[in-house]
């Protein structure tokens, strides 16, 4: 994988958990495609970005204040429109006491030369 798509995908989850840290939902879901599919665990898959949104906030209301991310997979296609980042994400409640561990795999398109997350799958 060319090392460009490795870094450009590496900022790109960064500015989203940031933006989820700072509960800029809006932020997050311009990270994503317009129609981006959420993929949850006993949840119904949901697309686009109102519903990117709507699943944020509930994770945000069941605890999950902060998170915090370790990328263990980052691997493109050939030819570089397509990017997948596996990573495991700690959950934090408000007191800073864990709130949990979620895998999470997320499917990068580029889009006019700029990646978007276009699925995300956790659990």
């Amino acid at each position: 994988m060319a090392t460009d798509v490795k870094s450009q995908v590496e900022a790109r989850f960064k500015v989203l958990m940031d933006a989820y840290n700072a509960g800029d939902f809006k932020g997050v879901s311009d990270c994503y495609t317009t129609d981006c599919q959420c993929v949850a665990a006993k949840k119904d898959i949901t697309i686009g970005h109102e519903a990117c949104r709507k699943v944020c906030q509930e994770f945000l209301d069941s605890d999950a204040k902060t998170l915090e991310y370790k990328i263990e997979h980052l691997t493109s296609s050939p030819d570089g429109e397509l990017a997948y980042l596996i990573a495991r994400v700690s959950m934090f409640k408000a007191d800073g006491s864990s709130a949990g561990i979620a895998n999470n795999l997320l499917i990068w398109k580029k889009v006019d030369g700029e990646y978007f997350a276009c699925v995300d799958m956790f659990n």
